[in-house]
C-alpha cells in the first residue's frame, strides 16, 4: 500500500505535464491548421476577385443589353455610368478593398441579375442543393459500398471484373452526358420519368416550408401528393450524380477490404469459427473504414459545390444553377461568394476530417 502511494505520488507531477503538453499540441495544431485553411480561402477569394474583374466580360452587357442608342458616344456614356452604379469605376485596388471590408461584415453584395442581397439569394436556393445532394449521397454511398463488398468478397471472379469495369467507365463518362443520356432515355424515349424542370412539375405548389426539402416537407404536412412528385423529380439528378459518386467509393472500399480480408487477424476470426458475414462486414469492413472517411469527405464537398452542370441540365433551382447563370452574365458579386461558398465547404469539411482523425486514427496520437 504504502509503495503504492509512493509511486503515485512520483508519477503523478511527471505525467500530468506530459498529458497537458500532449493536448496543448493538439490544439496548436488545430489551431495552425484553421489559420492555415483561413488563408486558403482568402488566396482563393483574392484570385477570383481579381479574374473577374480583369479577364471577364464587361458586366454592363447584362444591363445594357441590346439598347439602342443614337450614337457610340451616348452608349459609352451610358456605359459610364452603369459601371459607377456598380463602384466599377473605381481603381482595383480600392474596390479590392471594399470588397474585403464588405465580406468582414458578412455582406457579399448584390446580384447584378436580380438586384437582391447574393447571401440572401444564397440562402434561399441552398435547400434545393441540399435536398439533391443528400439523396445522391446516400444512393451513391450505398451502391458504392454494395459494390466494393462483393467485388472484395470474391476478387478475380465475374462479379469483381463487371464491377471494375462499370467503375471505370462511370468515372471515365462526364456526368452532364450521363445526365443528358438519361433524359433522352426515361424522359424522351420511354416517358416514364418528368422532364427536367426543376423540384415540382408547373403548376404544383410547394409544401409548407419546414426543412426545405419537398419531399420531406410534403410528408411532413400530409401532402403525400406533391412528396411524390418532389420525388420523380429527384429521380434523374439524383442517379446522375450517385453514379458519380458510387464509382470511387466501390473502388477504394474494395480495396481496403481485399487487404483486410488477407491480414492476420481475419485468418485468425476464421480459424476461430466467426462467421462469413461476420467477418466481411464487422471485422473487414470497420479495418477500412479511415480511406472510406477521407474519400467521402471529399465527395460530400463536391456534391455540394460540384453539381452546377447537374442543375444546369435539369433545371434545379440551386446553388449550382444560380452560380452557372451568373458565369454566362459576369455577375461578379454571385461568382465571387460561390467560390466563397465553395472554399468554405471544402476547408470546414476537410477540418472536421483532420479533428475525426486525431481521435480515430491512433497513429495520429503517437
Amino acid at each position: 500500500m504504502t509503495t503504492t502511494s509512493a509511486l503515485e505520488v512520483t508519477l503523478a507531477p511527471d505525467t500530468a505535464p506530459a498529458v497537458r503538453g500532449r493536448g496543448r499540441t493538439r490544439v496548436l495544431s488545430i489551431l495552425r491548421s484553421v489559420g492555415g485553411s483561413l488563408g486558403v480561402i482568402l488566396a482563393v477569394v483574392t484570385l477570383t476577385f481579381l479574374v473577374t474583374h480583369v479577364v471577364a466580360p464587361d458586366p454592363t452587357n447584362l444591363f445594357l443589353g441590346s439598347a439602342g442608342f443614337a450614337s457610340a458616344a451616348d452608349e459609352a456614356v451610358a456605359r459610364e455610368q452603369v459601371r459607377a452604379d456598380l463602384g466599377l469605376d473605381k481603381p482595383l485596388p480600392e474596390q479590392y478593398a471594399l470588397f474585403l471590408a464588405q465580406l468582414a461584415q458578412g455582406d457579399l453584395g448584390k446580384s447584378f441579375q436580380t438586384g437582391r442581397p447574393v447571401l440572401t439569394d444564397l440562402t434561399d436556393r441552398f435547400a434545393a442543393t441540399a435536398e439533391l445532394a443528400s439523396y445522391a449521397l446516400l444512393f451513391g454511398v450505398v451502391v458504392g459500398v454494395v459494390m466494393g463488398v462483393f467485388s472484395a468478397a470474391r476478387p478475380g471472379r465475374a462479379f469483381d471484373r463487371v464491377s471494375r469495369t462499370v467503375s471505370i467507365a462511370w468515372i471515365a463518362t462526364p456526368q452532364f452526358w450521363v445526365g443528358l443520356m438519361l433524359v433522352w432515355l426515361f424522359t424522351v424515349q420511354f416517358q416514364v420519368l418528368p422532364g427536367p424542370i426543376g423540384r415540382l412539375p408547373i403548376g404544383v405548389r410547394p409544401p409548407p416550408d419546414i426543412t426545405g426539402f419537398y419531399v420531406l416537407d410534403g410528408v411532413l404536412t400530409g401532402r403525400f401528393d406533391t412528396a411524390g412528385k418532389a420525388a420523380a423529380q429527384l429521380v434523374l439528378p439524383v442517379v446522375t450524380l450517385a453514379i458519380g459518386l458510387a464509382a470511387p467509393i466501390a473502388k477504394v472500399v474494395r480495396t481496403a477490404m481485399v487487404e483486410s480480408l488477407g491480414s492476420d487477424y481475419i485468418r485468425t476470426a476464421r480459424a476461430l469459427g466467426f462467421g462469413t458475414t461476420r467477418i466481411r462486414f464487422v471485422y473487414a469492413l470497420k479495418n477500412g473504414l479511415l480511406p472510406v472517411v477521407t474519400i467521402l469527405a471529399g465527395i460530400v464537398a463536391f456534391t455540394l459545390c460540384g453539381s452546377i452542370l447537374v442543375e444546369g441540365i435539369f433545371g434545379w433551382p440551386g446553388v449550382g444553377n444560380y452560380s452557372l447563370q451568373a458565369i454566362r452574365t459576369s455577375d461578379f458579386p454571385v461568382i465571387q461568394a460561390f467560390v466563397l461558398y465553395a472554399s468554405a465547404i471544402y476547408v470546414l469539411i476537410y477540418e472536421v476530417l483532420n479533428i475525426v482523425y486525431g481521435f480515430v486514427d491512433p497513429r495520429s496520437r503517437a
